[in-house]
Protein backbone atom coordinates (compact mmCIF):
# COMPACT_ATOMS: atom_id res chain seq x y z
CA UNK A 1 0.00 0.00 0.00
CA UNK A 2 2.57 2.51 1.26
CA UNK A 3 3.95 2.48 -2.11
CA UNK A 4 1.37 2.97 -4.36
CA UNK A 5 -0.06 5.95 -2.94
CA UNK A 6 0.81 9.38 -4.44
CA UNK A 7 -0.77 12.24 -3.05
CA UNK A 8 -0.13 16.42 -3.01
CA UNK A 9 -0.49 18.41 -0.09
CA UNK A 10 -2.19 22.01 -1.30
CA UNK A 11 -3.47 24.99 -0.04
CA UNK A 12 -7.37 23.11 -0.75
CA UNK A 13 -6.26 19.85 0.81
CA UNK A 14 -4.69 16.65 0.25
CA UNK A 15 -5.43 15.56 -3.54
CA UNK A 16 -4.76 11.30 -3.05
CA UNK A 17 -3.93 9.31 -6.68
CA UNK A 18 -4.45 5.91 -6.27
CA UNK A 19 -7.03 3.48 -7.79
CA UNK A 20 -8.20 2.21 -4.07
CA UNK A 21 -8.21 5.79 -2.27
CA UNK A 22 -7.36 5.04 1.45
CA UNK A 23 -10.94 4.40 4.32
CA UNK A 24 -9.87 7.66 5.57
CA UNK A 25 -7.35 10.60 5.55
CA UNK A 26 -6.50 12.81 8.55
CA UNK A 27 -3.79 15.69 7.97
CA UNK A 28 -1.74 17.72 11.19
CA UNK A 29 -0.36 20.92 9.59
CA UNK A 30 1.98 21.38 12.78
CA UNK A 31 3.33 17.97 12.37
CA UNK A 32 3.22 17.89 8.66
CA UNK A 33 1.77 14.34 8.90
CA UNK A 34 -0.74 12.70 7.02
CA UNK A 35 -2.86 9.69 8.50
CA UNK A 36 -4.52 7.02 6.28
CA UNK A 37 -6.55 3.91 7.35
CA UNK A 38 -6.94 1.37 5.05
CA UNK A 39 -7.37 -2.18 4.45
CA UNK A 40 -9.47 -4.69 4.70
CA UNK A 41 -12.49 -4.02 6.87
CA UNK A 42 -11.48 -7.51 9.85
CA UNK A 43 -7.71 -5.49 9.34
CA UNK A 44 -7.54 -2.11 8.98
CA UNK A 45 -4.28 -0.56 9.96
CA UNK A 46 -2.83 3.08 10.05
CA UNK A 47 0.44 4.55 7.79
CA UNK A 48 1.31 7.80 8.93
CA UNK A 49 3.35 9.99 6.16
CA UNK A 50 5.43 13.05 5.79
CA UNK A 51 4.18 15.29 3.55
CA UNK A 52 7.09 14.10 0.89
CA UNK A 53 5.21 10.71 1.37
CA UNK A 54 7.76 9.01 3.23
CA UNK A 55 6.56 6.87 5.79
CA UNK A 56 6.81 7.89 9.10
CA UNK A 57 4.74 5.47 11.85
CA UNK A 58 2.81 2.39 11.27
CA UNK A 59 -0.13 0.96 13.45
CA UNK A 60 -1.96 -2.08 13.12
CA UNK A 61 -5.92 -2.89 13.62
CA UNK A 62 -6.75 0.93 14.02
CA UNK A 63 -10.21 1.04 13.11
CA UNK A 64 -10.44 5.36 13.46
CA UNK A 65 -8.96 7.93 14.68
CA UNK A 66 -8.87 11.87 15.64
CA UNK A 67 -6.32 14.82 16.08
CA UNK A 68 -7.10 17.22 18.20
CA UNK A 69 -7.48 20.80 16.92
CA UNK A 70 -4.28 22.12 19.01
CA UNK A 71 -2.29 19.58 16.76
CA UNK A 72 -1.02 17.50 20.01
CA UNK A 73 -2.64 14.44 20.39
CA UNK A 74 -3.40 11.34 18.24
CA UNK A 75 -6.21 9.31 19.42
CA UNK A 76 -6.71 6.28 17.86
CA UNK A 77 -9.61 3.77 18.13
CA UNK A 78 -7.73 0.02 18.25
CA UNK A 79 -10.53 -2.95 17.57
CA UNK A 80 -8.66 -5.80 19.15
CA UNK A 81 -7.98 -4.56 22.95
CA UNK A 82 -11.71 -2.30 22.62
CA UNK A 83 -9.20 0.47 23.71
CA UNK A 84 -8.58 4.02 22.37
CA UNK A 85 -5.52 5.23 22.47
CA UNK A 86 -4.34 8.58 23.02
CA UNK A 87 -0.92 9.17 21.84
CA UNK A 88 1.08 12.58 21.88
CA UNK A 89 1.71 13.66 18.22
CA UNK A 90 5.23 15.68 19.10
CA UNK A 91 6.63 12.93 20.57
CA UNK A 92 5.05 9.66 18.84
CA UNK A 93 4.95 8.43 22.20
CA UNK A 94 1.27 6.93 23.71
CA UNK A 95 0.53 8.56 27.04
CA UNK A 96 -2.71 7.46 28.01
CA UNK A 97 -5.67 4.79 26.81
CA UNK A 98 -9.42 4.45 27.56
CA UNK A 99 -10.50 0.64 27.93
CA UNK A 100 -14.28 0.79 26.55
CA UNK A 101 -16.69 -2.00 25.92
CA UNK A 102 -17.04 -1.88 22.81
CA UNK A 103 -14.77 -0.59 19.63
CA UNK A 104 -15.13 3.00 18.99
CA UNK A 105 -16.32 3.50 15.63
CA UNK A 106 -15.61 7.04 15.03
CA UNK A 107 -13.86 9.50 17.31
CA UNK A 108 -13.83 13.46 17.47
CA UNK A 109 -12.19 15.61 19.91
CA UNK A 110 -13.96 18.43 21.05
CA UNK A 111 -12.25 22.30 20.01
CA UNK A 112 -10.99 22.81 24.10
CA UNK A 113 -8.76 19.30 23.42
CA UNK A 114 -9.64 18.33 26.49
CA UNK A 115 -13.11 16.49 25.92
CA UNK A 116 -13.44 13.12 23.31
CA UNK A 117 -16.45 12.41 21.42
CA UNK A 118 -16.89 7.97 20.60
CA UNK A 119 -19.34 6.50 18.94
CA UNK A 120 -19.54 2.85 19.17
CA UNK A 121 -22.67 0.47 17.95
CA UNK A 122 -23.96 0.94 20.95
CA UNK A 123 -23.81 4.20 22.44
CA UNK A 124 -22.55 8.23 21.70
CA UNK A 125 -19.98 9.01 24.86
CA UNK A 126 -18.30 12.17 25.99
CA UNK A 127 -14.94 11.29 27.79
CA UNK A 128 -12.78 13.54 30.25
CA UNK A 129 -9.47 13.10 28.29
CA UNK A 130 -7.73 13.76 31.98
CA UNK A 131 -9.66 11.59 34.16
CA UNK A 132 -11.70 9.31 31.59
CA UNK A 133 -14.63 9.96 32.77
CA UNK A 134 -17.81 9.40 31.00
CA UNK A 135 -19.47 13.06 31.01
CA UNK A 136 -22.20 11.86 28.77
CA UNK A 137 -24.07 8.98 27.57
CA UNK A 138 -26.48 8.55 24.78
CA UNK A 139 -27.28 4.83 24.26
CA UNK A 140 -28.71 4.14 20.72
CA UNK A 141 -28.75 1.44 18.38
CA UNK A 142 -26.14 2.81 15.96
CA UNK A 143 -26.08 2.26 12.12
CA UNK A 144 -22.68 1.38 10.23
CA UNK A 145 -20.63 4.16 8.68
CA UNK A 146 -21.96 6.99 11.10
CA UNK A 147 -19.95 9.74 12.44
CA UNK A 148 -19.46 12.02 15.80
CA UNK A 149 -19.63 15.50 15.40
CA UNK A 150 -18.74 18.64 17.47
CA UNK A 151 -20.66 21.41 17.19
CA UNK A 152 -18.85 24.23 17.86
CA UNK A 153 -17.76 24.58 21.58
CA UNK A 154 -21.19 22.44 22.56
CA UNK A 155 -21.56 19.10 23.83
CA UNK A 156 -23.77 18.37 20.72
CA UNK A 157 -23.11 15.28 18.54
CA UNK A 158 -25.09 14.10 15.85
CA UNK A 159 -25.26 10.43 14.40
CA UNK A 160 -28.41 8.29 13.00
CA UNK A 161 -29.66 5.11 14.07
CA UNK A 162 -30.72 2.16 12.14
CA UNK A 163 -33.98 3.35 12.46
CA UNK A 164 -32.81 6.24 10.08
CA UNK A 165 -33.90 8.70 13.15
CA UNK A 166 -31.59 11.61 13.70
CA UNK A 167 -30.03 12.39 17.18
CA UNK A 168 -28.90 15.66 18.56
CA UNK A 169 -27.08 15.04 21.75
Amino acid sequence: MHGVVKFRVTNQGIICHRHNAPREIYACVSAKEIYLIDGPFWNYNLTVLDFDGKQKDAHVKVRTLAVSPDGTLLVLSHYESCKILIREIATNRQIDEIQVDRMALALEVFPDSRRLAALSKKWMRVYDLLTHAILHELEADIAPGCRVSVLEHALVGCLDTRARERAIY
